[in-house]
């Protein structure tokens, strides 16, 4: 069982930010901006070619509506990555997708902070 499997089974802790039926948001670990959020799909898919159109459209959703909140209500946001690692690229074998915010300047907010604010 991947790590991933293990946080949405809830064997291991993680810093939730927003949570369905489908999908189990939660902050980066090893974050590349402040609020470098993952979005893990609940049941396990490997890679994209293993997902069906139905659960990439919850997923895309989900993106959605992170970026629209993050945009909304933290300041310096100029703009997102959006990405999937796939292949070698791919370090936990567990599909998901990350959304990495831009900033015109240096944010000074935490991931629990983020976190917080994507609660709301």
């Amino acid at each position: 069982m991947d790590i991933f499997c293990k946080i949405v089974n809830g064997e291991l802790p993680s810093n939730t930010c927003y949570e369905d039926e489908y999908v189990k948001c939660i902050m980066d670990a090893n974050p590349n901006a402040p609020g470098h959020t993952l979005i893990i799909p609940k049941k396990h898919y490997t890679t994209l070619f293993d997902i069906d159109d139905e659960m990439l459209s919850k997923i895309n959703g989900t993106a959605k509506m992170l970026i629209e909140k993050m945009e909304k209500c933290i300041p310096n946001i100029i703009g997102f990555k959006v990405a999937v690692n796939y292949g070698e690229d791919q370090k936990v074998k567990h599909y998901h997708m990350h959304i990495i915010p831009t900033y015109s300047k240096k944010s000074n907010l935490t991931q629990e902070e983020i976190c917080e604010i994507l609660k709301k």
